[in-house]
């Protein structure tokens, strides 16, 4: 029994390295996917960058939508609305308020469409944000798995051993790193963005149903 006690310590080294052995491949895994998933994002960023900036921002048009809407032609009105904006959000927006009724509009309905499109919008920036805090947590852990084998590999003289866990080490790192870096430079660029996608709708609502109660909702 004494004997079972004293070994205790060496067993649970042994169990801790061979659980975070074991979690080395998962860890590379994972760090893989999420770079696979950064260049789809960097894509779309760029994408989604060019839409947005190959025409010139005119939201003072929207005043003749304004007054198409106040002589009942909101279908034209909402048309040209959607060729002076280029965000995807906004023209969806657009898209869903034709689907109010014209004669009947509620404010609480428009608040309710613009709390969903709120709620859409921080789904999309939760993604890379969880990406940018994850990466570098995955990178840390792949470089503190091969550790242990590089350090046995170097008390048994093994050089080879000890480079090719450094070389795993250093590799996880940089990915971790580039990873969240990544992630982080799109999802901030991209709040501003969306800040100011909130802003232009609540700003289509406001001329559009300026003269109807929707007109209270921001006071």
């Amino acid at each position: 029994m004494i004997i079972n006690i004293l070994n205790l310590p060496i067993v649970l080294q042994k169990a801790i390295y061979f659980v975070s052995t074991m979690l080395l491949y998962p860890v590379i895994l994972a760090l893989l996917l999420l770079t696979g998933y950064l260049i789809v994002e960097i894509g779309t960023f760029v994408y989604e960058y060019y839409m947005r900036f190959k025409q010139k921002r005119d939201l003072i048009e929207i005043r003749r939508a304004r007054e198409l809407s106040k002589g009942g032609r909101m279908d034209d009105a909402l048309d040209l609305i959607e060729n002076l904006i280029r965000s995807a959000f906004v023209l969806a927006f657009v898209s869903d308020l034709r689907k109010v009724p014209i004669d009947d509009v509620l404010k609480v309905e428009i608040e309710k469409l613009l709390h969903e499109y709120d709620i859409t919008i921080t789904k999309r920036l939760e993604r890379t944000g969880l990406v940018a805090r994850v990466g570098p947590m995955l990178g840390l852990m792949g470089t503190l798995i091969p550790m242990g084998p590089a350090l046995a590999g170097l008390a048994q003289g093994d050089v080879e051993l000890l480079a090719n866990n450094m070389i795993l080490a250093f590799g996880t790192t940089v990915l971790g790193l580039l990873v969240g870096g990544g992630s982080y430079v799109i999802s901030t660029v991209r709040s501003r963005w969306y800040d100011r996608d909130m802003d232009d709708m609540k700003y289509i609502c406001d001329m559009i149903y300026g003269d109807s109660d929707v007109s209270e909702k921001r006071k």
